[in-house]
């Protein structure tokens, strides 16, 4: 017997209450409800499934790089299979943080305020922001003022 509890009401209700209740209510909604709960499971089980396939696949990717290159350029001992997962766990956590760190998609924060700050620049300081980027940064001398007609 198949048996869940309704969050709407907070009491227990087994398939054959349910189908009592849909007396009650259109047929429509029911039915909608139960295959909505269905797909939920449906949903969690193949996003699991694709989890560890694909993190079993990049282990196995990463393990095969390693074995490959490391001992013959350094000389290092080859990994396991669980060693080359840790590795990716670690590398994970040092480089590539956890999701749901604020500021960490697609390009972060950091741009907000140095916008702001450019704004409110004079022109003179814009030019002399420049000039000292060209100098600190640029390969040859800075570029000649464009002149504005």
């Amino acid at each position: 017997m198949r048996y869940f509890i309704s969050a709407g009401a907070c009491k227990p209700y087994t398939m054959s209450s349910l189908q009592n209740e849909d007396n009650m209510m259109e047929p429509t909604q029911s039915a909608h409800r139960l295959r909505r709960h269905r797909f939920g499971k449906l949903w969690i089980l193949k996003a699991l499934i694709f989890g560890v396939v694909f993190l079993t696949a990049l282990s196995f990717l990463v393990m095969g790089l390693w074995n490959w290159l490391m001992p013959a350029i350094f000389g290092w001992r080859m990994v396991t299979f669980w060693q080359a997962l840790g590795l990716l766990i670690l590398s994970k956590i040092l480089f590539g943080g956890f999701i749901g760190r604020p500021g960490r998609h697609r390009g972060g924060n950091w741009p907000r305020p140095m916008f702001e700050r450019w704004a409110e620049m004079t022109p003179e300081e814009r030019e002399k922001f420049r000039e000292r980027m060209w100098r600190d940064f640029g390969p040859f001398e800075p570029p000649a003022p464009e002149s504005k007609s």
